[in-house]
């Protein structure tokens, strides 16, 4: 079994504050019934139906070929399959030992990646809103915004902003739509001041955060998990107010092309924008707070996005295979973020239940 140390990059989808962490319970997941669906691209683990794993790898396929299109990237496929491992509820990701209040990570340790994500009320993409899905394709974002080389710098309110924003990503009467906010709307309640409406986006402060910022520090993390669900709310109320306009959104990509090369973020974003931060916060909290926020819209089919067929292959995996390529998966996860003791007491459950499975 691989016994990863080292953490390299780790993005979270937090749902709350009040973060708690969660010890990993061998004994728990050993129980559940675990497949697994195999594409050129990804390996889905899943304790989920198998209608619904047929459902999510169709929509991951599909969320692949367009965010591929969108970057202007080629569609070719990855070095290796991915892993993601999809749990089907609350209680089955807590059991992972990832912290309640999240619903996804996304992991990076050199050249190889994982996804852990809460698909619970997960409904495909053409039948409405779904939390489940936008975890998912959450942390796909990430996932590809570190798979492929950009000419443009991704600081965390980016990476963070794009992914929720993308995370949206619905279809309808032969289109995809993005930036619905029924399903983002949960996330602004923490700017929310005494009349409702958003303050503090405080764009000065969110462009200077670096990824250093959002690392988990300690196990009392409430005050922490707060900034988070903040910061998730500033950044994409940024990015969706961005990408609402062609000259805007193309104002964004020269911003982070400028940013790439070497230029400081303040003299960038005068630069660039021409305005001041205070200025652009009041313009934003403006477009959030109306009634003109804009989706944008891509057709589907001849002469839009015309989604090629996906091969897969789906498994019943017996309990002792699919705790292997489990904890395997959960080894990459570093003891800050799985909590001191967590990662031996894991190796000893799993040990008790299957001798030798170590070795």
């Amino acid at each position: 079994m691989k016994l990863f140390k080292v953490l390299i990059f780790l993005f979270f989808s937090v749902l709350a504050c009040n973060s708690s962490f969660s010890d990993v319970n061998v004994k728990k997941l050993n129980k559940y019934k675990w497949i697994e669906v195999k594409t050129d691209n990804y390996h889905v683990i899943t304790n989920a139906t198998e209608k619904n794993a047929l459902k999510m790898i169709k929509d991951i396929e599909n969320f692949h070929y367009f965010v591929a299109d969108l970057l202007n990237t080629t569609k070719t496929t990855f070095k290796q399959r991915v892993p993601i491992i999809l749990a089907k509820n609350s209680t089955s990701i807590s059991s992972l030992g990832i912290p309640k209040d999240y619903s996804g990570v996304f992991v990076r340790r050199q050249q190889e990646e994982v996804i852990f994500a809460n698909a619970q009320g997960f409904r495909s993409a053409d039948r409405g809103s779904s939390n489940g899905r936008s975890t998912v394709l959450h942390e796909l974002v990430h996932l590809f915004l570190y798979g492929v080389e950009l000419p443009m710098a991704l600081p965390p309110w980016y990476n963070e902003g794009i992914a929720e924003y993308l995370g949206t990503y619905r279809e309808r009467s032969g289109k995809i739509l993005l930036g619905d906010m029924t399903i983002l709307q949960h996330r602004f309640y923490t700017l929310l001041d005494p009349l409702n409406k958003v303050k503090g986006i405080d764009s000065e402060s969110l462009f200077n955060v670096d990824q250093a910022g959002l690392s988990i520090k300690n196990k009392n993390t409430s005050s922490e998990s707060k900034f988070l669900s903040k910061f998730y709310a500033r950044s994409v109320a940024v990015i969706h107010y961005l990408n609402s306009d062609p000259a805007r959104r193309n104002k964004m990509y020269q911003y982070l092309f400028l940013l790439k090369k070497g230029y400081a973020v303040e003299e960038t974003f005068s630069h660039v924008f021409k305005m001041s931060f205070s200025e652009f916060d009041d313009l934003v909290e403006d477009y959030i707070n109306g009634r003109t926020i804009v989706a944008r819209g891509f057709n589907i089919g001849k002469g839009g996005i015309e989604f090629p067929a996906v091969e897969y292959e789906v498994n019943s995996l017996e309990s002792r295979n699919a705790m292997i390529a489990i904890v395997d998966n959960i080894s990459y996860l570093s003891d800050t973020f799985l909590g001191e003791g967590t990662r031996d007491a894991m190796y000893t459950d799993l040990e008790a239940l299957y001798p030798g499975i170590l070795e």
